[in-house]
């Protein structure tokens, strides 16, 4: 069991070092090939190459980012885990005329399967719970110079979420 928990948290660490190196091929060892990923919003995945691809696309408009890992929950039950990782973002895109850098908070709500390759990530679900700098920096267009593009960055809380029975590490919990 101990081994498998390090294996999971493994796993959620090297998505924030994947992200922030920019080594695409490093999803096949935390991501399904079909999996499930939602970062709110039509930001939303079911195949591991699309989701490769856009994260290249979108991260190559970045000066730099960082993302910390933390509060790492889990549940086990055989070869099916969840588990809730809190994050934090900092995304750097240098040259913005509103500033540079966009923080945001939140959690990675995961539903993992153990298969012949190991654990592997079939469920994502992203929520922020706050942000805060400049949002133009997650436009492709850049600065947009008035107030009619605004990115659409839903939030809620951890709290409202587990009111609505969203959150599955929760239900896992409650069922041990």
């Amino acid at each position: 069991m101990q081994d498998d928990v390090s294996k999971i948290r493994e796993i959620m660490d090297l998505y924030g070092f994947a992200v922030d190196t920019r080594r695409w091929d490093l999803f096949d060892k935390i991501f399904a090939p079909k999996m499930h990923a939602d970062y709110g919003g039509e930001a939303v995945w079911t195949d591991l190459e699309n989701f490769k691809d856009n994260f290249e696309v979108f991260h190559s408009i970045l000066t730099s980012t960082q993302h910390f890992m933390a509060n790492f929950m889990h549940n086990i039950k055989g070869d099916k885990a969840t588990t809730v990782t809190y994050g934090h973002w900092v995304i750097v895109r240098n040259g913005m005329k509103d500033g540079d850098v966009w923080r945001g908070y939140g959690w990675y709500n995961d539903e993992l399967k153990r298969g012949k390759q190991g654990w592997r990530i079939i469920h994502r679900k992203l929520r922020i719970i706050s942000w805060e700098g400049n949002s133009n920096i997650l436009n492709p267009e850049g600065d947009v110079g008035d107030d009619s593009f605004k990115v659409p960055i839903e939030v809620t809380s951890l709290y409202a979420e587990s009111q609505a029975g969203r959150i599955p590490l929760l239900v896992s919990l409650d069922e041990a």
